[in-house]
């Protein structure tokens, strides 16, 4: 079964290659498992693939793109391995993959779609690229297990509810590159204990952000409580505003 899925692989592949390239797909000689359900007879796509049968896949080093949707929905998948090759993972790349607890993602990645992680309810814990400016739409979106999150140094947007009900997220530190966060980006993320920014200065921020988030302190630099106070949209949570503890 195994030599029949192989062989069909590559023959998918082979077409694809002809018509877009190489640099956006799976080499189907590098999945680190197939495992296969004999149940299964018929298959259409390589998603159809990935989704019903795929439990750990190695993307081969080589490949730069993961392309949108090309894992999602998968309820099987346990573990991928991303080489340092890739530099953009797709919308939706990872959405729902329900059984994921853990992922890291190279340094190399620049750029990720909205809604790549999107109710990943498994996921724990997950490593940044450190090049990365933004953290796009919903990437993150009730991720309900996901305790912690480091923000790279360098992340300037935070979009519209991307971290949307990650109700066991213990604590955020936004770093000084921060200038916009869109609205209901951390709304019902229910456990927050602290939220500590970094700039003096004030970032853009949308409606609704800190929205049910256990009423946690906001931490800011001592010199600029006063002016996140009056400033737009941070008048709405001026009474959890603080100074950073020293």
């Amino acid at each position: 079964m195994e030599n029949i899925l192989q062989e069909y692989l590559t023959n998918i592949a082979d077409t694809l290659r002809k018509s877009t390239g190489t640099s956006d797909l799976i080499d189907p000689q590098n999945f680190a498992s197939i495992v296969t359900n004999e149940a299964t007879t018929n298959f259409k796509t390589v998603n159809d693939i990935l989704r019903d049968d795929v439990t750990d896949v190695t993307i081969a080093n080589g490949i730069t793109r993961i392309r949108s949707g090309l894992f999602a929905t998968n309820s099987k998948l346990n573990s991928v391995s991303i080489p340092n090759s890739v530099t953009s993972i797709g919308e939706y790349a990872f959405a729902e993959c329900v059984n994921i607890s853990t992922l890291d993602i190279p340094d190399d990645v620049t750029s990720i779609g909205s809604f790549a992680f999107n109710a990943c309810s498994n996921l724990s814990s997950i490593t940044l690229p450190q090049g990365i400016t933004e953290l796009p739409q919903s990437v993150f979106r009730e991720c309900r297990n996901l305790l912690s999150i480091e923000i790279p140094d360098g992340v300037t947007t935070i979009s519209a509810t991307a971290f949307f009900r990650c109700s066991n997220l213990s604590s955020l530190v936004m770093p000084s590159s921060v200038t916009s966060i869109g609205n209901g980006a951390f709304q019902n993320c229910s456990n927050l204990s602290s939220v500590t920014m970094m700039s003096s200065s004030p970032c853009t921020l949308g409606v609704n952000v800190f929205n049910n988030t256990n009423n946690c302190p906001i931490y800011v630099p001592s010199s600029s409580v006063d002016t996140y106070k009056s400033a737009a949209g941070w008048t709405t949570y001026a009474s959890r505003i603080q100074a950073i503890p020293e």
